[in-house]
């Protein structure tokens, strides 16, 4: 018996052969089982689509096991996240979740930042720098904590509010120029040492020098010394110094308030305020907030300026 070379399926799900014993066609017709092919069909895609999901979610795991293997040869010393409890979230960016936890054994309260990103370049580079620096004026850094996968999570000293959180809580009353000049010896003071690491420091777009908004790409001291002058005026104003939504915004926004640098351009917009700096208070300003990098007031400059040499009183 010859068969043809090509078997079709017809409508009524019957098989019909082109050339061959139609003795064996009848046959087929009379069987009472059908085959249903398209239910057959459907459940086989069904097993392969159901095949195929389960062995990417196994390669998946597959990764995470091995990240989670790099993360723990990059770092030997660090611990489970499971060894802390969260107390909630403090706040959010782009590149992680700050959360509140506490030690379940030692009851120590701490802040955890889950890193977006994970065992990134970045991350590496951001605990290496937290685990050298050691300084009253910074955040202290504790240990990296890993959950089961591959989450990293860096565990830092704890601080009940900040600078944004506290001014915003002072409402539209302005802080005592006691309290600024204190927390301004605080903030230089972390920056010289900063700097003395030879780390950058990510200046956000309100307090961007002017070099950096004119295509300056590379970061250095001067660029941080004037986001240090732009948050003096911050603490004396109670208020962001320049507002521009872009970068053209931002220096038209300079333009206007310093025009080209002088104590009368630089006095007349901190008077606003309703609380006047002094002279020498006035000088430290301007020599933070000079239109050229160059002749900007340094860190140790600004730290032995004769404006902290009155007592600072609580």
């Amino acid at each position: 018996m010859k068969l043809v070379r090509n078997m079709k399926i017809v409508a009524t799900q019957t098989l019909r052969f082109e050339n061959g014993n139609s003795k064996l066609q009848q046959r087929f017709q009379t069987l009472p089982f059908r085959f249903p092919w398209k239910e057959g069909c459907s459940q086989i895609q069904g097993t392969l689509r159901d095949h195929n999901q389960e062995t990417k979610h196994l390669a998946a795991e597959c990764n995470k096991r091995r990240r989670f293997q790099e993360t723990k040869g990059a770092f030997p010393e660090c611990v489970s996240v499971e060894e802390y409890e969260s107390l909630g979230k403090i706040s959010s960016g782009s590149y992680g979740v700050v959360y509140k936890v506490q030690h379940k054994k030692t009851g120590e309260i701490m802040a955890m930042k889950e890193e977006f990103s994970g065992l990134s370049p970045s991350t590496r580079a951001e605990i290496d720098i937290l685990k050298s620096l050691g300084h009253p004026s910074i955040v202290q850094f504790k240990e990296v904590a890993l959950d089961e996968y591959d989450g990293v999570y860096v565990v830092m000293e704890y601080l009940d509010t900040d600078l944004r959180r506290y001014m915003s809580l002072k409402g539209e009353d302005c802080l005592a120029m006691s309290h600024v000049k204190k927390l301004m010896k605080q903030l230089i003071q972390g920056v010289t040492f900063f700097i003395g690491t030879r780390s950058c420091i990510g200046i956000s777009s309100p307090r961007m020098a002017p070099e950096l908004l004119l295509g300056e790409r590379r970061g250095s001291c001067a660029v941080d010394m004037w986001a240090v002058g732009c948050i003096f005026a911050e603490m004396v104003l109670n208020e962001v110094l320049f507002r521009g939504g872009s970068e053209e915004d931002q220096l038209h926004e300079m333009y206007c308030i310093l025009g080209h640098p002088s104590a009368k351009n630089v006095e007349s917009s901190i008077c606003g305020a309703n609380l006047m700096l002094s002279r020498d208070g006035f000088d430290l300003l301007k020599g933070l907030l000079c239109y050229d990098p160059v002749k900007r007031m340094t860190a140790e400059m600004a730290l032995n300026h004769v404006w902290f040499e009155d007592e600072i009183t609580s």
